[in-house]
């Protein structure tokens, strides 16, 4: 589990750094003032999944695997949601994404 888990959060964040430009301006659509923070947070987010997927692969420091994925798969349903509350997207817009 922790082999499979490791290898998908890796992936992830290959691939989503395989096409940065548009996945950062992906996050940073919607967040209104927040727009700037998003765009960094969309340069970030896949390293923090890449890392943290190593970490699970090798097995080394199991403490900040989990920190480090888990900031990166925890700001996600938070940034969507976001989304809703600093512009005026519907909640049944960000909410499918979120969950």
């Amino acid at each position: 589990m922790r082999l499979c888990f490791g290898f998908s959060l890796f992936c992830v964040g290959v691939i989503h750094y395989k096409t940065i430009g548009d996945f950062s301006s992906f996050v940073a659509d919607g967040l209104g003032p927040l727009a700037k923070l998003g765009l960094a947070w969309g340069y970030i987010l896949p390293g923090l999944m890449i890392v943290g997927g190593i970490l699970f692969i090798i097995g080394m420091w199991p403490v900040a695997a989990v920190w480090v994925a888990g900031i990166a798969l925890g700001s996600i349903p938070a940034g969507i949601l976001l989304k809703s509350v600093l512009t005026p997207m519907a909640l049944g817009d960000t909410m499918p994404g979120a969950i």
